[in-house]
């Protein structure tokens, strides 16, 4: 019960900063001095270099927060990193409400929040014309279904479902998943895991 309390106290922190993302040139700040805004979060400096703001995460009111510039973009693989100016097309990029997920003409994308600003990952073999988010950590496209930046193996695309009770388990016609994985066997007329 703790441990669901602290999920949804960190789901509500993170749609709180989700909302104040905004694409408008008025929000620059000190800490912004010699980036250009392009949209959301994304900035680019004097020299052309495509970077995200993130913002440090401090949970003592006496310790002043502050914001930071990164051009690291990581994939499944981690710690393997690009640049993300050699990866994600700004142009075409967009954010997919309501979720932890982005996407652009090429890639989808998925921010794993941390206390350190977190970590946008390439989500491997998600198609972004066909993309769509289930929730904040789950989503599919025609082929797959992904929990946060990784396939979950074995899904049945059509008929998978997020569970209404919460947002860590999710169903499809033959398995019950908890955070991306599968658990052997559950009971289907109440989506309960049978251990």
């Amino acid at each position: 019960m703790n441990q669901l309390i602290r999920h949804i106290c960190f789901t509500l922190f993170l749609f709180i900063i989700g909302c104040n993302l905004d694409d408008d040139n008025s929000n620059k700040d000190a800490s912004s001095e010699g980036f250009t805004h392009l949209k959301y979060n994304f900035y680019r400096n004097t020299n052309g270099t495509l970077f995200e703001k993130k913002f440090e995460a401090i949970w003592d009111s006496k310790v002043e927060a502050f914001t930071f510039f990164d051009s690291t973009l990581y994939f499944p693989e981690w710690p393997e990193t690009q640049l993300i100016d050699s990866i994600i097309d700004i142009n075409s990029y967009e954010i997919v409400k309501n979720s932890g997920y982005s996407k652009d003409n090429n890639y989808v994308y998925y921010f794993r929040a941390t206390s350190d600003g977190g970590q946008r990952h390439v989500v491997k073999n998600a198609d972004p014309t066909t993309f769509m988010s289930l929730d904040y950590s789950w989503g599919r496209d025609r082929n797959n279904v992904f929990w946060k930046y990784m396939i979950v193996d074995s899904a049945d695309v059509n008929s998978f479902e997020v569970s209404p009770i919460t947002m860590d388990s999710a169903f499809d016609k033959n398995h019950q998943y908890i955070q991306g994985e599968l658990i052997k066997q559950y009971i289907k007329s109440y989506n309960i895991p049978y251990f």
